[in-house]
């Protein structure tokens, strides 16, 4: 198993699902480090085993749908949180902003940002959980962010992708989620051929951390770990 962690964020935003998912497979996160597809398919592919489950959430989804799509020969099935796949001009133009920030040596508020639109379900007054998602974000470099930043504006549009996935897709759309809406869910939804869409409730963006034990259960099942 593969898991991506989103724009900004580093390996423990995944360590809930690493320790709970290790008695039934070897769950390996990847931290794209690059603003080319290519290089980020390389990544993931060199990270998973013959065949992997892969986990993506937010803008690494985009790198999700593409792997998927043209990786189906390694890929089992496919898991995406907080799912990307259209042009969104104000996401592209918020990564913009970030750039601009991280250049001018304020690193700190770009991720001060990301953070407050993240958090959602009533937890953004729960020092322990802001102060796990500000470590996971203290682990990426600049550099790193952003080329992340740079990824998502070079590979917003994944619509092409979507209609040549063949393995069984999971999405999970957070109900309290400030990115995204749920019709965008839907939309991709429908143009995969194996897809289905389950809302995780009480979360927002950063689920995997918000409702743990539900992502949790919910990829054990999806990617058959029993």
């Amino acid at each position: 198993m593969v898991l991506l962690p989103g724009l900004g964020y580093g390996r423990s935003l995944w360590a809930t699902q690493v320790e709970q998912l290790s008695p039934w497979c070897d769950p390996v996160v990847v931290v794209p480090d690059s603003e080319d597809m290519g290089a980020v398919l390389d990544q993931i592919l060199a990270a998973g085993g013959e065949r992997f489950v892969l986990v993506a959430h937010s803008a690494a989804t985009l790198a999700g749908f593409a792997c998927a799509a043209q990786s189906p020969d390694r890929v089992s099935a496919l898991i995406n949180m907080g799912s990307m796949a259209e042009p969104l001009p104000p996401i592209a133009e918020y990564m913009k902003t970030l750039i601009e920030q991280v250049e001018a040596g304020d690193i700190d508020s770009a991720r001060a940002g990301l953070r407050s639109q993240a958090l959602g379900g009533g937890h953004h007054n729960e020092p322990e959980l802001e102060a796990a998602v500000l470590r996971s974000q203290e682990e990426v470099p600049q550099d790193v962010f952003v080329a992340q930043c740079r990824f998502l504006i070079a590979n917003m549009d994944q619509q092409q992708a979507l209609s040549r996935i063949q393995v069984p897709t999971l999405l999970l759309h957070a109900s309290d989620d400030g990115f995204f809406d749920l019709a965008s869910a839907q939309r991709f939804q429908h143009q995969i051929t194996d897809a289905r869409l389950s809302v995780v409730h009480g979360s927002g963006h950063l689920v995997m951390v918000e409702r743990p034990a539900a992502v949790t259960a919910l990829i054990q099942a999806w990617g058959d770990l029993s």
